[in-house]
């Protein structure tokens, strides 16, 4: 039996599945190759633009504990995030006040996302920067600003706040 069907055949994502998904490949065939339709945490509403949608799906626990989240635009993969740790998650799909005092203006998106466990959920883009929303364990959403400027052109942390973020 093959890493990718012991994988499936257990409800969680293992490496070599996470590296055969590729951009812009559809929902569907995300669920074929991951084995598991994971669970939705972050779909945005607003009215008459594109829909974008985050899904978070469970890890297999060997070699190393993980995050993974994939974002979906129309349908379509556009993004896809992986943390492997080697200790469990403080806070599942969560972000707790401890965790949003650790952020500070000038990190990188990575170092957030090890902090909070997620890589949460893209909210808007704009010109030089991008906001991504994450789930608050108590109360509103985070929503972190990244702006990209500089020789290198490197997003980093530029505001934090929290927020309310519609659900669908």
């Amino acid at each position: 039996m093959t890493a990718a069907s012991d994988g499936a055949r257990r409800g969680c994502v293992t490496i070599k599945e996470f590296r055969a998904v590729k951009q812009r490949m559809s929902i569907r065939k995300v669920r074929r190759v991951f084995g598991t339709t994971g669970h939705r945490i972050f779909a945005p509403r607003t009215p008459g633009t594109a829909r974008y949608s985050t899904r978070d799906y469970r890890t297999c626990a060997r070699p190393k504990r993980g995050a993974l989240t994939v974002d979906f635009l129309n349908g379509r993969l556009m993004d896809k995030f992986i943390l492997w740790t080697r200790t469990k998650r403080d806070s599942a799909r969560c972000v707790t006040n401890r965790e949003f005092r650790r952020v500070r203006k000038g990190m990188r998106p990575r170092r957030v996302h090890r902090i909070f466990d997620t890589a949460g959920g893209f909210v808007d883009g704009f010109a030089g920067g991008y906001a991504r929303g994450y789930e608050r364990c108590r109360g509103k959403h985070v929503v972190i600003t990244y702006v990209a400027r500089g020789r290198k052109y490197v997003p980093r942390v530029y505001d934090k706040r929290f927020t309310y973020i519609p659900r669908r």
